[in-house]
């Protein structure tokens, strides 16, 4: 009982941690973004003509569900380990990408706090997450990790949760935050951080450094 209750106390902590780390990150970087004087252009011809629905913020939101399902279904110290350095992984490659190749959205419409709620979130979203920091999409990556993580732990989950990961891929188009190049790349690195093998890279690594040892000059 004891051991179980360090545990949870141990994933609030690092939970917290990590969530410090994503959003200060996150939102430093994207101010810095903000006072380039250069951005690339990497949208669809046809993206313009895509419509504007405010009301895919519900979906957008899904995200947040989606990581606190995935930090609540950990129930082992080697996974929880694993999932915590495979999604720094993640943060720090789209940390990476925003400054040497920043995107800013041309297409976001200006949207005034008005009375409904919906109107008032994505207001909310708008004034917090300004238009850069787009490719890859870390919002779509962080909600396909999580549903990529649930697939393991059985197909009932895996299937609700990947559903409501691709419902996050779609609102992040139709509510201007990402253009379709983001979703993509966001769901190869959310991809390559679920499923690359760091101890099977490393022994490949040292075998062939081993083996090149022993060959004559």
């Amino acid at each position: 009982m004891e051991s179980e209750n360090c545990f949870a106390t141990l994933k609030s902590l690092v939970l917290t941690l990590v969530v410090f780390f994503y959003t200060v990150g996150y939102l430093g970087i994207n101010r810095i973004n903000g006072f380039r004087g250069r951005y690339y252009d990497i949208f669809f011809w046809f993206e313009k003509d895509i419509p504007f629905i405010p009301e895919m913020v519900v979906g957008y939101s899904l995200v947040f569900v989606l990581v606190a399902i995935l930090f609540l279904v950990i129930d082992n110290m080697p996974d929880f380990y694993d999932i915590c350095v495979r999604f720094l992984g993640m943060t720090l490659i789209c940390f990476f990408i925003f400054l040497v190749f920043p995107v800013r959205m041309n297409f976001r419409p200006e949207v005034s706090m008005g009375d409904d709620w919906i109107t008032q979130v994505v207001s909310f979203y708008f004034w917090l997450d300004r238009p850069y920091n787009l490719f890859p999409s870390m919002h779509l990556g962080a909600a396909f990790f999580a549903a990529f993580y649930c697939m393991k732990r059985g197909k009932v989950l895996g299937w609700i949760t990947m559903a409501m990961a691709i419902t996050v891929g779609v609102s992040v188009v139709l509510l201007k935050q990402h253009y379709i190049m983001d979703v993509i790349a966001g769901f190869l690195v959310a991809w390559f951080c679920s499923y690359f093998s760091w101890n099977r890279f490393a022994a490949t690594v040292l075998r062939k450094n081993f083996r090149s040892l022993g060959k004559p000059v």
